[in-house]
């Protein structure tokens, strides 16, 4: 017998574990693929929601952090900048839009 026989013959000896094993193969792949395709959507969410921010400012903490704060509040913000001290920087060349 070769192998492929007695692979056969020993799944089809046990068809509740071989059906459970595709079952479980299945879901398995399935997550992977979930997991995979919903990073893809979050990256591309990223990348058109951000892209035309060019310089972050805040008083401390993390550029990422403060983006994530402003665009979808998901963190804590741990401190925060005065709107006057951001007005003058509105002044600097090339600047073209601020939010506070």
């Amino acid at each position: 017998m070769n192998t492929v026989t007695l692979s056969w013959r020993y799944l089809m000896a046990r068809p509740l574990a071989t059906a459970l094993n595709l079952l479980l193969l299945t879901l398995g792949l399935a997550a992977v693929s979930f997991v995979l395709l919903t990073r893809a959507q979050i990256e591309r969410a990223f990348d058109r929601d951000l892209a035309g921010i060019d310089a972050v400012v805040g008083a401390k903490g993390s550029p990422l952090q403060l983006i994530l704060w402003v665009f979808s509040i998901w963190m804590y913000l741990p401190a925060t900048l005065p709107w006057l001290m951001c007005k003058p920087s509105k002044k600097m060349h090339g600047w073209r839009s601020s939010s506070p």
